[in-house]
């Protein structure tokens, strides 16, 4: 697989994973092979990070997600960008002259390699992570979330600190993020690009919750405020405009 792909799926889901003490089962990023993709998912219990790397070779998949599937805690994670850097290179379609790794995963280790040139370069290896079976079933979240009804609210709350979470991902892909609320008032769908997926529990606001009467009560206070200043700066241009 590309470098500069393994690690802009890293650096876009490394936020999302949870915290070890308050969530331990979610404190892992979470890798799934099939035949053309290295999916690498983390999340906790407020949002979702999802990223597809693509394949070029793969050896002795199952053929089974439950099976053909390994965890990276966030420090190993982490760890893996430093060692491998990118030179940049986008994917192409046959590798050839890219920086490629190359990750094998046995019963007690994750072991990554540098098959970029003629010999196998660098190599990194931990113990491979012995958990649970991950128990966030995220491509049914986001496929629920791809086909429901995209909805306009009057009004979206959302948490300035995992707003941040996602913004790794626009950095990592160099892309916007679209923001699409949903017909289910518990989930908004953001993506970036066409690697990246992510949900995001946004803060309950509606008209009866204490966020929102207190927001109204800031609007009149602003509408207060402003309104003495509204001809400022701008009354003499009127007036030279007439």
């Amino acid at each position: 697989m590309n470098t500069l792909d393994l690690r802009r799926a890293l650096q876009a889901c490394l936020p999302h994973v949870a915290d070890p003490e308050a969530y331990p089962a979610l404190a892992v990023l979470h890798f799934v092979a099939t035949d053309e993709n290295l999916f690498v998912t983390g999340a906790n219990t407020i949002s979702l990070g999802h990223a597809v790397v693509s394949m070029w070779d793969h050896r002795d998949l199952t053929g089974d997600p439950d099976t053909d599937c390994f965890d990276l805690s966030p420090a190993t994670a982490k760890e893996l960008l430093t060692v491998f850097k990118s030179g940049g290179a986008p994917a192409s379609e046959d590798g050839v002259g890219e920086c490629l790794r190359r990750i094998t995963v046995t019963e007690d280790k994750v072991s990554v390699l540098d098959v970029s040139g003629l010999f196998p370069g660098k190599a990194f290896t931990v113990p491979r992570e012995t958990r649970d079976e991950y128990r966030v079933g995220f491509a049914r979240m986001l496929l629920e979330c791809l086909t429901a009804d995209s909805v306009v609210p009057a009004r979206l709350a959302v948490a300035g600190a995992v707003v941040k979470w996602f913004t790794t991902a626009a950095l990592a892909y160099r892309a916007p993020l679209m923001l699409e609320p949903t017909a289910d008032e518990r989930r908004i769908l953001i993506s970036c690009g066409d690697s990246f997926l992510g949900i995001l529990m946004p803060i309950r606001s509606g008209d009866e919750s204490e966020l929102a009467q207190d927001t109204a009560i800031a609007r009149h206070g602003w509408l207060h405020r402003l309104v003495p200043l509204r001809d400022h700066g701008a009354g003499k241009a009127r007036q030279e405009a007439h």
